[in-house]
């Protein structure tokens, strides 16, 4: 120390306080944020609506691309349910002409032939279509064979276990069912129910589109060969035999027919050959074009 300094006096500062976290306010105790959960569910019940709105947008392309054929639409739709419902496999079936159900859909690793089968409540989509409502069997290998027949004889068969089905309705009246199938007891929860009713109502929306698109188009083409004909006959007024090769050409060409040919009711029998649409060379047979006794035997 040198002289005339003074002597430094001790500091009295008092001593450093350790800092409080910044989210732990004086006297109060710290919460737990409860905020996670809630975000976590809110976030995956946006991923499962923005899936869903895919599997339909996908469904609606599908839609608009083939108007005219429902096969593309009813794989798509099989395809989608069985993904976004969680199981192994999904078909659909629409109901025939003679009553029968016919699957002409499906997706996933269970056999895909199944042989048409009657609309009766031995089966779950049987059941649906007859009750008008979701079918579901959460385990259809503890159910007996008076109340499932086709569906228990089917899970030795295919191993099927659990099973949810929908019926296809369009206003009320049935066209068919599709049905989600696990190889593994699981049931489907209350969301994949309520989806799969959406996918029915997809595919009854789509076989509908269908149908009437087929009747609009065939319409519109028995509109265009009426008038082809009325056309035809406004210029040749005095001339027959083109107005009847334009009949029987739009008739052949309505008909889906390869061959088509008019007869004429002629003194000693029936002419064959009057007009004929043959693009193949195919009417070459010993009665053709030529006036042959009319028999009531002959089919032609």
């Amino acid at each position: 120390m040198r002289t005339g300094d003074r002597p430094k006096r001790p500091s009295k500062r008092a001593p450093a306080r350790p800092a409080r976290p910044p989210s732990a306010a004086p006297g109060r105790a710290s919460k737990p944020d409860t905020r996670s959960p809630r975000i976590a569910a809110l976030e995956q019940q946006l991923k499962d609506a923005l899936e869903q709105q895919t599997a339909i947008s996908e469904i609606l392309q599908v839609m608009s691309s083939s108007p005219s054929e429902i096969q593309p639409v009813l794989n798509a739709i099989a395809r989608n349910a069985a993904r976004f419902c969680a199981a192994e496999d999904c078909g659909v079936a629409l109901l025939r002409e003679d009553g029968m159900l016919e699957q002409v859909a499906q997706y996933g690793p269970i056999r895909s032939f199944i042989a048409p089968w009657p609309v009766d409540r031995g089966s779950v989509r049987g059941r649906a279509i007859i009750d008008r409502r979701v079918i579901h069997v959460k385990d259809m290998s503890t159910e007996s064979e008076d109340e499932y027949p086709t569906g228990v004889r089917r899970a030795r068969e295919l191993g099927q276990r659990s099973i949810l089905a929908a019926p296809l309705l369009r206003e009320g009246v049935p066209l068919g069912a599709i049905a989600l199938r696990r190889t593994e007891v699981r049931p489907f929860t209350d969301k994949q129910i309520g989806l799969l009713r959406t996918f029915a109502d997809q595919a009854a929306i789509a076989i509908e589109n269908v149908r009437l698109f087929n009747e609009t188009k065939e319409s519109l083409e028995q509109q265009t060969a009426v008038a082809e004909v009325l056309k035809t006959i406004s210029r040749s007024a005095f001339d027959l035999q083109p107005v009847l090769d334009t009949v029987i050409e739009n008739a052949a060409r309505l008909s889906g027919a390869d061959v088509a040919w008019m007869a004429r009711v002629e003194e000693g029998g029936v002419r064959y050959g009057v007009a004929a649409f043959d693009p193949h060379g195919l009417l070459r047979g010993p009665h053709a074009f030529q006036v042959v006794p009319a028999d009531r035997r002959q089919a032609l």
